[in-house]
């Protein structure tokens, strides 16, 4: 290909690609700006539980009591100044709460256990505009927060706070305010162009026209720096630093555009999960008893669940208990798990 031919095609596409990489730049910095500028948790873990022996050997007793037949997960979680036996029976439907004290069930506890959660992140008690609990996903609760289902709790506050809690994990699982949703507004418009969910070949149809410009803009000016190389230097001040700069923005262009098109079909030929996929189903009916388990000395108890595996290498499925624990150590700084250590791998579990 000539210079001539590579001049004509760089100009020509000069104005889509200019308007679609000042669409795609400005969207996509508002997805860093609502990390930064959003609301954010006072509190970064979920709480801890304090565990007493009679209460841990009551868990047995408190499965028969209660009839309990089958679950996906049977775990222990804290509750206020309490410990609760949580059982998870679906996927999507309202966890189910047991008092390890009185045997009994605490009917429709889980909007309970959110509100408390939800309390416990912001560090503050707000008044309550309205809840509900959210099954699927939607434009103000994306896919890519994976956590289902959720309760969707909205304060009486100023700005229209908003938080979202998984209450199998305990996790404060979304957190936004008016700002934040503006915010999210212009990227999901301008740069996932959701309002043409329902349209979705013309949605990547119009996603890929914009970034074939920018791929178009970004090759032809690449052939043509490379092409000009050995040319004399440019008299003219604006070219020279036109030329400068495209040194710069020319292998960045190619490769946003690129890795643009492998997001766009990827994330639309792949279908995402609809939530946490809980695949183990408990027998609940022959649970051990806990009477004759000493818990380990000198640690700290963050976790009891209820599990079904091997040991030993056998092949016969076992009812297990788990604990994760906390090794007390005489440095206290060394027992702050913080969120540095966390995604360094350092765990003290």
């Amino acid at each position: 290909m000539n210079i001539k031919s590579i001049k004509k095609w760089h100009l020509l596409i000069l104005w889509p690609a200019l308007i679609a990489c000042i669409i795609y730049v400005v969207s996509a910095f508002t997805h860093p700006l609502m990390a930064w500028t959003g609301p954010q948790a006072k509190v970064m873990f979920p709480p801890s539980l304090t565990l007493e022996g009679a209460q841990f050997k009551n868990i047995s007793k408190t499965l028969a009591t209660n009839n309990l037949q089958k679950a996906k997960i049977a775990k222990l979680v804290p509750y206020k100044n309490e410990v609760l036996l949580q059982v998870t029976e679906t996927e999507t439907s309202p966890r189910r709460y047991f008092s390890l004290i009185s045997n009994k069930e605490r009917l429709q506890h889980d909007e309970k256990q959110a509100i408390w959660l939800a309390s416990h992140y912001l560090k503050k008690a707000h008044t309550i505009k309205n809840i509900e609990l959210k099954t699927q996903f939607n434009h103000s609760y994306p896919s890519v927060n994976r956590l289902l289902p959720v309760y969707k709790i909205n304060f009486n506050t100023q700005d229209n706070l908003s938080v979202y809690i998984h209450t199998d994990t305990q996790a404060l699982a979304g957190i936004e305010n008016d700002w934040k949703r503006n915010l999210r507004f212009v990227f999901q418009t301008f740069h996932t162009f959701n309002w043409l969910d329902d349209y979705e070949p013309l949605r990547l149809l119009v996603i890929s026209v914009l970034l074939s410009a920018l791929l178009i803009m970004g090759i032809s000016g690449l052939l043509f720096l490379i092409k000009l190389k050995r040319k004399n230097t440019i008299i003219n001040t604006q070219r020279r630093w036109h030329r400068r700069l495209s040194w710069l923005v020319v292998l960045p262009l190619i490769l946003f555009s690129v890795s643009g098109f492998y997001h766009l079909w990827q994330s639309s030929l792949v279908t995402p999960p609809s939530g946490l996929q809980l695949t183990q189903s408990l027998d609940l009916t022959q649970w051990p008893s806990a009477d004759k388990i000493s818990a380990p000395k000198n640690v700290k108890i963050n976790q009891v669940s209820l599990i079904q595996s091997t040991i030993d290498n056998s092949h016969t499925i076992k009812n297990l208990y788990r604990l994760s624990v906390s090794p007390i150590q005489s440095n206290q700084a060394d027992n702050i798990n913080t969120r540095e250590k966390r995604f360094s791998g350092k765990s003290k579990e």
